[in-house]
């Protein structure tokens, strides 16, 4: 089962890093960010140690951040 999980994981990392014309993200539960794919790469111009671990809320501009957008959106 753990073995299964880990495949269909390691398929969705693919199939987000490898797509290229959008920018896609997995976050946790919290909105760490897990992994992302190059066309996030490109167009939000970080490179994956700047932004790898870091929660969601950095794409949004700081008045929708002071709005608390980002945390109303994940829950």
């Amino acid at each position: 089962m753990i073995e299964n999980y880990q495949i269909k994981n390691q398929l969705l990392q693919s199939l987000v890093y490898n797509t290229s014309d959008f920018a896609l993200f997995i976050i946790d539960i919290k909105g760490k960010i897990q992994t992302w794919n190059r066309g996030a790469k490109y167009i939000f111009g970080y490179r994956d140690g700047d932004i790898i671990g870091n929660n969601f809320s950095v794409f949004y501009k700081e008045e929708h951040q002071q709005k608390k957008l980002p945390a109303t959106l994940l829950e």
